[in-house]
């Protein structure tokens, strides 16, 4: 069975209980992740595309809280689409 989602702060503070290795892992993971605003999010994807050459992406958003994941998909989805 899988743990739930943690706050951010929650997840740090489960971090600090870590291995050594393990937290590397956990910074090697979170290095993969693309953060930010919602434009820097976009910025960050579309130069990803153009660097392996698709035309198509998919998002995973692994937000905590239900509400906060909608907003995040909702500012995602503003930021690719500016009216």
């Amino acid at each position: 069975m899988r743990d739930r989602l943690y706050t951010p702060d929650q997840a740090l503070d489960l971090k600090k209980k870590l291995s050594l290795s393990d937290q590397a892992y956990f910074d090697e993971t979170m290095d993969t992740y693309i953060l930010g605003s919602a434009d820097e999010c976009v910025t960050e994807m579309h130069e990803l595309a153009g660097i392996y050459g698709v035309d198509e992406l998919m998002i995973v958003n692994v937000t905590y809280s239900f509400d906060a994941r909608k907003r995040t998909y909702k500012g995602l989805a503003e930021a690719f689409n500016p009216s």
